[in-house]
């Protein structure tokens, strides 16, 4: 029996990951990554990868500083950094573990996939009406990038008069 299996190495734990946008290149990694390391001689590049089929790029660096640039090809690309959606269940709304993984016994009626709740999911093509967050309960889709905007807050002068 022949099954394909694909494996990775984990990143340090003293390291952080960045993302560069339209980076596009047709190379595979391990070429994507010499080629970034030959040109970012002094900056610590520990893996470098696409980000899926996409023209993105995702670089774990060496230590905790993001660097605001890196030089790919003959350019000078911007740096941001990764964040990496967690996975949530829908089921028992836990983080860690997707909805297909969960250890817990899934009830008679089917949860909705976007907000958790006990009510059968729309049919395909209808637009759902419920927008509750499994990961931080807010009133956006879960895994929205809305959940990353900062909120407003009162500041620390308004709260001292009140």
């Amino acid at each position: 029996m022949n099954l394909p299996v694909a494996t990775y190495v984990t990143a340090p734990d003293d390291s952080i990951r960045g993302v560069v946008y339209k980076a596009y290149t047709d190379e595979i990694d391990h070429d994507l990554q010499a080629e970034l390391m030959k040109k970012n001689p002094d900056i610590p590049i520990v893996n470098a990868r696409r980000l899926g089929s996409s023209r993105h790029l995702v670089i774990t660096f060496a230590g905790h500083k993001l660097p605001a640039t890196i030089r790919f090809r003959c350019f000078t690309l911007e740096v941001h950094p990764f964040r990496e959606r967690p996975e949530a269940c829908f089921n028992c709304r836990k983080l860690g573990h997707r909805t297909d993984v969960c250890p817990l016994p899934g009830p008679g009626i089917p949860k909705c996939r976007r907000c958790g709740g006990e009510h059968p999911p729309p049919p395909l093509g209808e637009q759902l009406m419920c927008t509750q967050c499994v990961v931080c309960l807010g009133e956006h889709p879960t895994g929205s990038k809305l959940r990353f905007l900062q909120h407003p807050t009162a500041s620390y002068a308004v709260l001292q008069h009140q």
